[in-house]
């Protein structure tokens, strides 16, 4: 590395090397794997993508006066989003998006942003702060007032008001949330630029999957006694421009709401139980409220509102979403709300979990959960409630269960062959160091030493 550029080598996985790429500042590689989005700088500042099947790289944006930043690809890999920063103005001055079918890149720029809004700034410092929409005809990204400051107290005088939704000091802590970011949308191909928020719903929850949008105002319930007042929810259609009452008094927690990965439905929980939104029906049902036992984890130690268990995740097609009591793994159908439970260990005392990666906010955006094929990425953790005992088992197509490991150690990070049933985990305990196991055989001792010092 040199002056903060690299050399880039592209590879076979014999270790022939396929192309050598010279002045890279940064490079992102698509998530199918197969392109890159490569940024070279030296005389000219060029963004390129190599397709990597036909080795074959092009430029797609070039400014010797432009740095070049936050490559973002679309999740199938269909389209690139990356910003343009001016050293000059110590600005972020571009908004680029490029479709890899059209091969056509589309700019949004500041001078273009102020003819739809007067004194603002695009606001790109971060990755979270823009995202292209599933169906790659919007991004979302935010701007800046810059004339906020003007009429800030310069004498240092506070100002204490019994109608101000925060003490001064910690709005001095947070600041306003009238002068934050504020999201836009921009659909490049019919060239429209939109605000997503106003004055009186100041910030947005975006599910990029789909037309709805998520509007609240983290003020308009405070004063409060919670840490995190409730929230009154508006949905609002992006391509109609309609705002309607959605949700009051909801609960702030990343693992109490879900949009599903087809956006048809969306998965909240409020008043001790779970409840599922339809989109096209525009009702709510309520999925846990007549079963036998309890989805509200009441056994939680902080003076808070109990929140539930928890969810795993949605199957393919929205067809139905997984949800936890304090032991088992329920699978609610989303058409009629019928239900079914899929593990039994509340008897011995073992708590079942999917091995899944979990949706979290990510600035303004909702990142996709993972969707679980039963029979595929169905794999279990399995738990003794004082830890005494760990383990995993397989949910196959049918729900049947087939245990895979469990023993009185402590197993984690498992992982599945592709095509086959075959497992590796890791194993370890307070007397022996980490094992990696694959179908209960080790084949790789952290410490092979460790038995002659017992």
């Amino acid at each position: 590395i040199k002056d903060g550029r690299y050399i880039l080598q592209v590879c076979s996985y014999e270790g022939k090397i396929i192309r050598t790429i010279s002045n890279v500042v940064n490079h992102q590689i698509s998530p199918d794997g197969s392109k890159i989005a490569i940024f070279q700088s030296s005389d000219q500042n060029e963004i390129s993508i190599l397709d990597l099947k036909n080795n074959l790289q092009l430029t797609v944006a070039g400014n010797k006066d432009i740095l070049f930043s936050n490559l973002k690809w679309h999740y199938k890999g269909n389209s690139l989003a990356f910003t343009g920063y001016s050293s000059s103005e110590n600005k972020y001055r571009f908004l680029y998006f490029y479709k890899t079918q059209e091969k056509k890149t589309y700019q949004l720029t500041a001078s273009d942003l102020n003819l739809y809004f007067q004194n603002t700034e695009l606001d790109l410092k971060y990755d979270n702060s823009f995202a292209i929409s599933d169906n790659e005809e919007n991004l979302f990204f935010n701007i800046n007032e810059t004339n906020k400051g003007e009429n800030e107290n310069k004498d240092d005088i506070q100002v204490w008001n019994t109608k101000d939704k925060d003490l001064y000091p910690r709005r001095i802590l947070i600041g306003d949330s009238k002068k934050a970011p504020k999201l836009i949308v921009w659909n490049p191909e019919i060239k429209t630029v939109r605000p997503v928020v106003d004055e009186i719903h100041t910030q947005a929850l975006v599910n990029l999957n789909q037309e709805n949008i998520l509007l609240y105002n983290e003020n308009e319930n405070k004063p409060s006694f919670k840490q995190n007042p409730d929230i009154n929810y508006w949905l609002y259609n992006i391509k109609t421009g309609v705002k309607k009452k959605f949700l009051d008094n909801q609960e702030v927690n990343a693992n109490s709401v879900s949009f599903s990965p087809d956006g048809k439905y969306y998965l909240y929980f409020k008043d001790l139980n779970w409840w599922l939104y339809s989109f096209e029906k525009e009702s709510h049902v309520c999925l846990t409220k007549n079963l036998k036992y309890s989805f509200t984890d009441n056994q939680n130690q902080i003076a808070e509102t109990p929140h539930g268990y928890g969810f795993a995740g949605w199957s393919e097609e929205d067809q139905s979403v997984f949800l936890y009591d304090q032991f088992d793994i329920w699978e609610f159908d989303t058409k009629n709300a019928s239900f079914r439970q899929l593990t039994f260990g509340r008897k011995n005392q073992d708590i079942h979990r999917f091995n899944v990666l979990k949706s979290n906010f990510n600035g303004n955006f909702i990142t996709r959960d993972q969707i679980i094929s039963l029979g595929k990425n169905s794999v279990i953790r399995v738990s003794k409630i004082d830890n005494s005992y760990s383990g995993y088992m397989f949910l196959d197509a049918e729900r049947k269960l087939q245990k895979i490991v469990y023993d009185e150690k402590y197993l984690h990070g498992i992982i599945k062959a592709e095509n086959k049933k075959n497992f590796a985990y890791i194993s370890e305990d307070f007397d022996s160091p980490p094992q990696i196991k694959v179908d209960g055989n080790a084949v790789f001792k952290a410490n092979p030493e460790h038995k002659n010092f017992f």
